[in-house]
């Protein structure tokens, strides 16, 4: 059967432009469907605004500390939010269809959905629908912010990060609920630039992901900067402007201008009429893949990124959309075992790849593995530049392999890339070490625990 092209690719996000651009490079006929804004999440929602917001508060702040409130600072920070917009405005012009169909693909705008294992019908916003075929087909739809309900509030009233960034002035006093990375990053920046910030935790420690010495950093970092923490807590209702919080046992009631929910995210797979041709959903919307990522008894439909995988990170949909690539257009390509590394980026960022200290202690013999620390200003350059933070790697006993490493501080998410190095390429903490480091940087903690693993053998 001929059909009209040989991929169809539905989202314009990291995953599926990573894969219509590739494939398109490579010769591939590809059809780019996109029912939203292009660049998917991590443009319009994600990394860009709330880096570029990140970015603009901790200047904010530290101008603020050096120079104390002036006019021009105030001006400076009355803008960050249209600089934050502009900021998508730019990157997504590098994602616009005309520059895609630059390279050979063909961008519909419009809303795909499955009549056949090899059909895909997109409904335009007109209304108009056409249908087309391809021998493979790749879902790329990603994902969409988890929602909460609180009795006395109206949804359209709880910010999200779609809505967040649409802000025309920095909240006065701001509930989050949830303290994972969004929470927390997003957080600590409308702190810097005034506003109380209260995180609302259901658990016993915010980013929980991390090992129990992180998350007690970072919360002690937050508190000197004024940002309340509450644990097993849930706002239970709203009157007015006023949150009624159930903590444990107690009740408090605390002001607020906003809300700000971060509770996870949920995949975009509902209207895809994935039913129709046998594609059945996880619990929660996710679909079901190989270790090709390509779904179960449909072997030319792929599905890659937030919609088909449960790390929802956009290195983690442009990795998968790369291996696609490379699986269409090589058929007998093997898969690959990664490391996967993680980043919240705070004030002093929180980088992990691996087991943490507390995963291995529970998964494997603890007189096989040895977790070393040290503190950041082990190092000379953490000194100058006042920096905090720590860096602890685990390793097996005497080979040195690396098993997992946490680092935080300033530039741990790029440190951490040693570390992921050393991982996927099966090097010890033994050979990571002996490289030669300029001195002073901060890679040389990586030198000073080779040091401390030859104290241990």
């Amino acid at each position: 059967m001929k059909h009209s092209f040989d991929v169809i690719v539905i989202g314009a996000g990291a995953g599926g432009l990573t894969a219509s651009i590739g494939l398109s490079k490579a010769g591939k006929n590809v059809l780019l469907i996109e029912k939203g804004l292009m660049g998917g999440d991590c443009t319009n929602y994600g990394c860009i605004p709330s880096k570029t917001l990140i970015h603009h508060a901790r200047k904010y702040a530290a101008a603020k500390v050096i120079a104390g409130p002036t006019s021009g600072l105030e001006n400076y920070k009355a803008g960050i939010f249209e600089t934050t917009r502009n900021m998508v405005e730019k990157i997504r012009q590098d994602e616009s269809p005309e520059l895609l169909e630059s390279y050979g693909m063909k961008v519909l705008l419009g809303r795909a959905e499955f009549i056949g294992p090899h059909s895909i019908q997109v409904t335009a916003k007109g209304g108009s629908t056409t249908v087309h075929t391809a021998k493979y087909i790749i879902i790329a739809t990603g994902s969409k912010p988890r929602t909460i309900s609180i009795p006395g509030i109206q949804d359209d009233d709880i910010l999200t990060n779609e809505t967040v960034f649409t802000l025309k002035e920095t909240p006065k006093k701001l509930l989050v609920v949830g303290s994972g990375p969004i929470g927390c990053e997003i957080g600590q920046a409308f702190s810097h630039l005034g506003t109380k910030v209260t995180l609302i935790d259901r658990g016993e420690h915010i980013v929980s992901r991390e090992d129990p010495e992180v998350s007690e950093l970072t919360e002690r970092i937050f508190y000197t900067q004024g940002i309340d923490v509450l644990h097993h807590a849930t706002i239970t209702k709203v009157e007015g402007r006023l949150a009624h919080i159930k903590q444990g046992e107690s009740c408090i009631s605390l002001e607020f201008s906003h809300i700000l929910a971060a509770v996870g995210r949920v995949p975009h797979s509902e209207s895809l009429g994935l039913e129709k041709i046998g594609i059945e959903l996880e619990t929660g919307g996710l679909i079901t893949v190989d270790r090709h990522y390509r779904t179960i008894g449909h072997k030319h439909i792929f599905a890659v990124g937030d919609v088909a995988s449960k790390a929802q990170f956009t290195h983690v949909a442009d990795d998968m959309g790369r291996h696609v690539v490379k699986k269409i257009l090589f058929p007998l390509a093997k898969a690959e075992h990664k490391a996967l590394p993680r980043v919240t980026y705070l004030d002093e960022e929180i980088a992990s790849v691996g087991l943490t200290s507390a995963s291995a202690q529970a998964t494997l013999h603890p007189m096989d593995i040895l977790t070393l620390t040290l503190p950041y200003h082990a190092a000379d350059r953490a000194k100058t530049d006042e920096l905090q933070g720590m860096i602890q790697v685990t390793v097996k006993k005497i080979s040195g392999k690396v098993l997992g490493a946490t680092i935080m501080g300033r530039g741990a998410g790029e440190l951490i890339s040693i570390f992921t190095n050393a991982m996927d390429n099966n090097l010890s903490l033994w050979k990571v070490a002996r490289v030669i480091y300029p001195y002073p940087v901060l890679g040389r903690l990586i030198k000073k625990l080779g040091d401390q693993l030859l104290s241990y053998t």
